[in-house]
């Protein structure tokens, strides 16, 4: 919960440094904005009714701005902790009941999802320092520790011990189809 506006741009502040690189400008970069409206989104939570509806109906247009434009759904209702840096953007889906830990990484493509029941517990919960690859799934009630590295592709489905390196399984090399020339002269 962020309570002050103080809080809030502290918040703000360390999500910029989080997102800055000397070559691009960073107020801009889709990820840091998807993070910056997430933080204001859960500041206006944390209103009285009235100018909580209020900020909330000013929000929903960058909202889906950011949804629909640059792929990056992240609810002001998922839990997310402190310096959350969005990597690259398109398809990114983080459940509205999701929780991060503190200087997560996300690529894009991912998933961090429920899968199957829909109770409270049913959704992943990633540790601190979690980094998690290109098109990867987490989903279920699934327990990610902290200093846990996910790679591209991967599905994770249950819990992961802190310092843990998930792959996915390893590729398969197959022999190509045979060439029309093959087939024509009777080789296959």
């Amino acid at each position: 919960m962020i309570g002050t506006l103080a809080e809030l741009w502290g918040y703000l502040r360390e999500d910029y440094a989080t997102h800055s690189t000397t070559l691009e400008v960073t107020a801009l970069k889709p990820g840091f904005l998807a993070v910056a409206f997430y933080r204001i989104g859960v500041w206006a939570n944390g209103r009285p009714w009235l100018p909580r509806a209020i900020i909330r109906r000013l929000l929903s247009v960058p909202v889906y701005f950011i949804r629909n434009c640059f792929g990056i759904a992240l609810p002001a209702s998922s839990r997310v902790g402190r310096r959350l840096k969005i990597v690259n953007q398109g398809g990114i889906v983080i459940h509205a009941r999701a929780r991060l830990g503190d200087d997560c990484v996300i690529r894009q493509g991912v998933t961090i999802g429920f899968a199957g029941s829909r109770g409270p517990g049913s959704v992943p919960v990633l540790g601190d320092r979690v980094e998690v690859g290109a098109g990867a799934i987490v989903a279920g009630a699934a327990r990610i520790g902290d200093d846990v590295r996910i790679a591209a592709n991967a599905v994770v489905m249950r819990d992961v011990p802190a310092g843990s390196i998930v792959a996915a399984p390893p590729v398969r090399i197959m022999a190509p189809p045979p060439r029309r020339a093959e087939r024509a002269a009777g080789g296959g």
